[in-house]
């Protein structure tokens, strides 16, 4: 039961990112900020992890966050 519980489980990684040269609020950010933290889907649970970094700083680390290890 445990097993199948863990299957209906889903993280999400999305970016945005920052502030760059004279745009001070990304819209990429924007709509990153404003993603619920969980989304339920009939039998599907699905958590959303956001980041503002840009991603080559953060993909190896924020993956080992959410992800079981292996």
């Amino acid at each position: 039961m445990a097993e199948e519980e863990d299957a209906n489980k889903v993280t999400v990684l999305v970016t945005g990112f920052g502030a760059f040269q004279d745009i001070k609020t990304n819209p990429s950010w924007e709509i990153v900020s404003r993603l619920p933290a969980t989304i339920s889907h009939k039998w599907l649970n699905i958590k959303i992890v956001t980041q503002p970094e840009a991603l080559t700083s953060i993909t190896p680390p924020s993956i080992r966050s959410v992800s079981p290890p292996s």
